[in-house]
């Protein structure tokens, strides 16, 4: 019986500092550490092909939010023309064109690759002006035909952010709308600050 007490009061003892410590500082975030986002279950089917129908030209629309993360609503528009093409047998793709904002013309081109083992497709962003956007938007198509991809540990004007990108059927396979998105809170709540429609034109 006394052995049982003391390795109870030993349990006690040895817990108390912790509890003590959440209790007056708060919870594990507030104590320095950075708890994990939600992030999606990463889908197992393939996705190999999941951007084939981007293949051909596409005449694209923008509205874009001037100052994102200010709580501003100022948006501009703008529109652009873009041309894609498939790689490797549908494990990669190639976009390139020109967005002609009010700001100047914006001559960029994206990199979609997929990774067969992990079943997700990476996307990297590249501008003439800025070159290689790096870390790439990670994730995947559902069922429903709807791609959500993320990067966790993103940079915006000197502060570390999530972004999100979705692309979302609306008429396919003429017609598709995309929404890039910020959160300053670990993918909590987002704040979209570039909304696109794509409408092909040939291919």
């Amino acid at each position: 019986m006394f052995e049982r007490y003391t390795k109870v009061m030993k349990k006690a003892i040895l817990t108390l500092p912790i509890a003590m410590l959440v209790a007056s500082h708060g919870t594990p975030a507030a104590l320095g550490q950075t708890l994990a986002p939600s992030q999606p279950a990463v889908s197992q089917r393939d996705g190999s092909h999941d951007f084939d129908w981007l293949a051909g030209k596409w005449h694209m629309t923008f509205r874009r939010l001037r100052k994102p993360l200010t709580g501003s609503h100022d948006w501009y528009s703008f529109e652009g023309s873009v041309e894609n093409r498939s790689l490797w047998n549908g494990g990669g793709n190639f976009e390139s064109g020109r967005l002609n904002s009010p700001l100047g013309a914006i001559d960029f081109a994206t990199l979609r690759l997929y990774d067969a083992t992990k079943h997700e497709w990476s996307i990297y962003w590249v501008t003439a002006k800025n070159g290689l956007g790096l870390p790439p938007e990670v994730g995947s198509f559902d069922e429903h035909g709807v791609g959500k991809f993320y990067c966790w540990n993103d940079s915006y004007e000197g502060r570390t952010i999530a972004s999100r990108y979705i692309w979302t059927p609306v008429g396919p396979p003429k017609h598709y709308h995309f929404e890039q998105a910020f959160s300053t809170d670990h993918g909590t709540t987002w704040e979209v600050n570039w909304i696109s429609d794509v409408y092909r034109t040939s291919g």
